[in-house]
C-alpha cells in the first residue's frame, strides 16, 4: 500500500490479504502461487465472475470506535462465508470520514468474509495518503458511476457501530510498518508508550503467526490482528480474541474485556485526536533495485541450511493417477493446510522440508518425516473440552471415519471469526471468564 499501491491498477498476489490494496482503488486479488507464476509469465488469470456487493456507508464513527469495528460488524452480520464469490465495493457519503488506512483495515479483513476482493474508490482521502507518501503523482481518481447498480446491496450507518470482539478461534494478521514507528517516535508517542509499560515488536506478521509474543496457555489474549486460528499465535491451547486497538487498550487498562467508551468515566480519559504528520517518514532502505540482467546472472546466492533450491519438475502429463491421502470438510483454514509459527516458517524457502508440515494440524500421521516434533495429536476423535471462554460454549470435534487410503471427517469446529459479540455481552467482573493474562495490541496498529 505505502510503496506500490496505485489506483485503478489490477494486482494478483499469493498472500490471502492481497485485497488490502483495494483501499487505494485497486482490484487486488489473492490467488495461489501457481496462478501468480502464470501471471508473471504473461498468462491470463481465470476467475468465476463474482457478484458485486455494494455496501453504502453513511454517518461517522463515534469516539472510541474504529474501522476494525466496521469489518467486525460485517462479519457479525454475514460470517466467514458471506462474501464468497463476491467483490465488496464500499461507497456512500460515510467514506469521506474514513482515511486510506481505515479503509486498509476493512479491505484487509474482507478476506475473512471469504470475498474475492474489496474495493474502495480513489478519492480525496486516497490522494491525501499518496501525498503523504510522496507519491501523489500515482493518484488517479476512480469513483463509482452515478446510479451504479449492484447485485447485492447493504447499508451501514457508521454512527451506530459499537465496539465488537470476535471470539476464538478463527482468522488474524497485523498491519504495521517501520515508517509508522518512525512517525510515532517523531511525535514522542514511542516514549510515552514505553514508559507506560508497552512493548514494541518488530513490524510484520510476527505475533499473529506465532513469531514472538505467544500468549500463555489457558489465558485470554486480545489482539488487533485479523486471524485467530487455533494455535496460530504460537501457543497450542490459545484463546485469541480479535478486537480494535481501542478495545485492546481498554482491556490493558482494566484487566478485563471492557468497552472502550467507558474509559472516559473510569479514568477521565478523552478520546485522543491524533494529528499525524502531513508527510510520512518514507523509508526505502529495505528496498533495492534489481541488478541489470547481465549482472544478476553472475550473482551467487548465499543460502543457509534452511534454504533449498527450487525442485526441478518435469512437464505435467495429460493424466495423473494417485491415491487420495486425505479428504477434509468445509472451513479448513490456511493454518490447517500449512501451519505458521516458529517451528515451520524457517523453512519457507525450503519446499521439501516445508511440505512435511502439510495438514499436520489435521492429522499428524500423514507425513511422518518432518524436521521437528509434531505439536498436534494424531487423531481428531477426542472431544474438545467446553470452557468458559465462550459464553455460548464450544462444540466438540467430530470423529473421523477411516477407509483404506482415504480418511474423511467433518472439519473440526473451530469457532468462527463471524461469531462477533458486542463488548456489552461481558460483565467487567464476569466469573464465567478466566482472567486476561496477556493483552497484545500493536502500537498504532491499523488492522
Amino acid at each position: 500500500m505505502q510503496r506500490f499501491g496505485i489506483p485503478g491498477k489490477t494486482m494478483v498476489g499469493s498472500d490471502s490479504h492481497t485485497p488490502a490494496a483495494g483501499s487505494l482503488g485497486m482490484l487486488a486479488i489473492g490467488v495461489g502461487g501457481t496462478e501468480v507464476a502464470l501471471a508473471i509469465a504473461g498468462e491470463p488469470l481465470y476467475l468465476r465472475m463474482p457478484e458485486i456487493w455494494g455496501v453504502r456507508l453513511t454517518g461517522k464513527l463515534p469516539s472510541w470506535i474504529s474501522a476494525k469495528d466496521v469489518i467486525l460488524e460485517m462479519l457479525r452480520r454475514h460470517g466467514v462465508k458471506g462474501g464468497l464469490n463476491r467483490i465488496i465495493e464500499y461507497h456512500g457519503p460515510g467514506l469521506t470520514t474514513l482515511t486510506a488506512m481505515d479503509r486498509h483495515v476493512i479491505a484487509n479483513m474482507g478476506a475473512e468474509l471469504g470475498a474475492t476482493t474489496t474495493v474502495f474508490p480513489a478519492d480525496d482521502q486516497v490522494r491525501a495518503f499518496l501525498r503523504s507518501e510522496q507519491r501523489e503523482g500515482d493518484f488517479a481518481e476512480l469513483l463509482a458511476d452515478a446510479g451504479a447498480a449492484y447485485d447485492v446491496t447493504e447499508e451501514i450507518d457508521l454512527s451506530t457501530i459499537e465496539p465488537l470482539i470476535a471470539l476464538p478461534s478463527s482468522p488474524g494478521n497485523v498491519v504495521s510498518s517501520r515508517q509508522i514507528l518512525q512517525d510515532l517516535t517523531k511525535m514522542g508517542a514511542t516514549f510515552d508508550l514505553i514508559s507506560d509499560g508497552a512493548r514494541l515488536h518488530q513490524s510484520g506478521c510476527m505475533g499473529c503467526i506465532g513469531m514472538g509474543q505467544a500468549p500463555a496457555n489457558g489465558s485470554i489474549s486480545l489482539r488487533t490482528m485479523p486471524r485467530n486460528f487455533p494455535g496460530r499465535s504460537g501457543t497450542k491451547e490459545d484463546s485469541v480474541y480479535l478486537c480494535s486497538p481501542e478495545t485492546a487498550a481498554a482491556a490493558a487498562l482494566t484487566g478485563t474485556i471492557a468497552d472502550p467508551r467507558d474509559l472516559t468515566e473510569l479514568f477521565d480519559l478523552e478520546y485522543p485526536e491524533l494529528e499525524l504528520p502531513a508527510v510520512s517518514s518514507v523509508n526505502l532502505t529495505m528496498l533495492e533495485k534489481p541488478l541489470p540482467p547481465e549482472e544478476a546472472s553472475e550473482v551467487t546466492l548465499v543460502k543457509g541450511q534452511n534454504i533449498s533450491s527450487l525442485p526441478v519438475f518435469g512437464p505435467l502429463t495429460d493424466r495423473i493417477e494417485a491415491p487420495v491421502a486425505l479428504v477434509v470438510g468445509d472451513d479448513i483454514s490456511t493454518d490447517e493446510i500449512l501451519p505458521a509459527g516458529a517451528r515451520v516458517l524457517p523453512y519457507r524457502s525450503n519446499i521439501p522440508k516445508l511440505a512435511a508440515f502439510t495438514f499436520d494440524q489435521i492429522d499428524g500421521r500423514i507425513l511422518p518425516a518432518r524436521p521437528g516434533p509434531a505439536t498436534r495429536p494424531a487423531t481428531l476423535s477426542s472431544p474438545a473440552p467446553t470452557t468458559a471462554r465462550d459464553p455460548r460454549g464450544s462444540t466438540p470435534r467430530s470423529p473421523h471415519a477411516s477407509s483404506g487410503c482415504v480418511r474423511s471427517w467433518p472439519s473440526r469446529s473451530r469457532g468462527s471469526i463471524g461469531r462477533t459479540w458486542p463488548i456489552s455481552a461481558y460483565s467487567h467482573s464476569s466469573s464465567r471468564m478466566p482472567p486476561i493474562t496477556a493483552v497484545s495490541s500493536k502500537t498504532m496498529c491499523s488492522c
